[in-house]
């Protein structure tokens, strides 16, 4: 599956408006940010790796499950979830 740009950037834009929504501890949320980032960075080349994104979507999502479970809000779930489909993540 081909990663969809465009909506990939909207479901990084929301998870990241939604940041302070998932209560993880500072540590974790470092790791969240440095994935996003490095999303952000393959999404800007010509020809993202599918590979580095769907493993920093996956990051995200174990990161926020293993720590925050069933704490975090439905929207940042939702973002999060938004992110995996159109990278083909999950």
């Amino acid at each position: 599956m081909a990663i969809k740009i465009e909506e990939a950037n909207a479901a990084i834009e929301d998870l990241e408006t939604r940041l302070n929504e998932l209560r993880v501890p500072v540590e974790k949320l470092s790791d969240i940010r440095s994935d996003i980032a490095t999303i952000k960075a393959q999404l800007a080349k010509s020809t993202p790796s599918h590979s580095i994104v769907r493993e920093a979507t996956h990051s995200i999502r174990n990161a926020v499950h293993e720590v925050a479970g069933e704490m975090i809000s439905p929207a940042a779930t939702a973002a999060i979830t938004a992110l995996g489909k159109v990278t083909g993540a999950f």
